[in-house]
């Protein structure tokens, strides 16, 4: 008998009472398998007036009442209120434990089974018992079986897991990095839109502008036209009359005399016809008023006919100096706008050049990024593989 038997032998009646309590088989099985040797009633009532067996009963557990009933339980002991474990599995509404008590009372005899059946009934709980320990072996295998390809199966699933999320994490990234790669072409064509719509819109205002420099110039240069071709005229108009101015006053001094002449000769005549007869001296008279006659009108002629001669001078003058300062306007104007279209063109072809350029420029970097990421993306592909491999 070893020191283990010794102890459990020594144990009191309620370690085996609690033990029934909690259900547990393997912790009852291996106590009852130390106490074969002891003094020990399986039979035994507790405090409540139950058995082993009717509180296994009473709790359902058919693998415990097996393992009583194997280690010696009766199944025909009453409790303290008459009641069997069968009358109590049946009033509990136990089916498996009703039948498995009605096939164990079949083999049983109704009186105490004597020495010669004891040995037969020893040999076969020893029987029952190593096949029960075979049964546990095989499940302890195949619960160990079981276990060991859950864990494959976990390791499996962890690995395609991690495969997956390594596959989503590599998307995401492509994702990211065209949507950034969208995004920075978007803001680029942004960016040329703004820039080519500043352009337009400074060429406009520049435009404009012009235009407004050109109408202004073009309105300066007429009115200083007009101005200059009106001093010019004034100029040639003071000039004619100061030419003129001694050609009157010689007139005038002329009809001066000749009034005067002709008041001394009506005078002269007057005296004369008073001393001549009235006849010699109306015909003087006559004569005399045809003279005079003569004579203004050959004046006012004369007027008339400068009049005349200054306002075609003057005509011809303004229609000269407003041809010139057309033909000057224009010239310039011309001259203005082809500079203005070689400034254009240049500006065309430096935008062109540089939008091909930026789009170069362009292209290449999205080339170099994409061969980054795909290097990059190789790169961490390799390492999750030999962490693999080493794990």
């Amino acid at each position: 008998m070893s020191q283990a038997d010794v102890s459990t032998c020594s144990a009191p009646q309620r370690v085996f009472q609690e033990a029934v309590k909690k259900g547990n088989t393997k912790e009852l099985h291996s106590l009852l398998q130390n106490m074969t040797n002891c003094e020990f009633n399986v039979n035994s009532f507790g405090p409540e007036g139950q058995t082993a067996l009717h509180q296994s009963v009473i709790d359902g557990n058919l693998e415990l009442v097996k393992l009583l009933v194997k280690f010696g339980a009766d199944i025909r002991l009453a409790n303290r209120e008459g009641w069997s474990a069968l009358h109590i599995a049946a009033f509990g509404g136990h089916q498996d434990i009703v039948l498995y008590l009605i096939t164990k009372a079949k083999y049983s005899s109704g009186a105490r089974p004597d020495s010669g059946n004891q040995q037969e009934t020893q040999q076969e709980t020893q029987q029952e018992i190593q096949q029960e320990n075979q049964q546990e072996f095989q499940q302890e295998s195949q619960q160990e079986t079981q276990q060991e390809i859950q864990q494959e199966n976990q390791q499996e699933f962890q690995q395609e897991s991690q495969q997956e999320t390594q596959q989503e994490i590599q998307q995401e990234n492509q994702q990211e990095f065209q949507q950034e790669s969208q995004q920075e072409t978007q803001q680029e064509i942004q960016q040329e839109n703004q820039q080519e719509f500043q352009q337009e819109s400074q060429q406009e205002t520049q435009q404009e502008s012009q235009q407004e420099s050109q109408q202004e110039t073009q309105q300066e240069t007429q009115q200083e036209s007009q101005q200059e071709t009106q001093q010019e005229t004034q100029q040639e108009t003071q000039q004619e009359t100061q030419q003129e101015t001694p050609q009157e006053s010689q007139q005038e001094t002329q009809q001066e005399t000749q009034q005067e002449s002709q008041q001394e000769t009506q005078q002269e005549t007057q005296q004369e016809t008073q001393q001549e007869t009235p006849q010699e001296s109306q015909q003087e008279t006559q004569q005399e008023t045809q003279q005079e006659s003569q004579q203004e009108t050959q004046q006012e002629t004369q007027q008339e006919s400068q009049q005349e001669s200054q306002q075609e001078t003057q005509q011809e003058s303004q229609q000269e100096s407003q041809q010139e300062t057309q033909q000057e306007s224009q010239q310039e104007s011309q001259q203005e706008t082809q500079q203005e279209t070689q400034q254009e063109t240049q500006q065309e072809t430096q935008q062109e050049s540089q939008q091909e350029t930026q789009q170069e420029t362009q292209q290449e970097t999205q080339q170099e990024s994409q061969q980054e990421s795909q290097q990059e993306t190789q790169q961490e592909t390799q390492q999750d593989k030999l962490l693999f491999m080493n794990n």
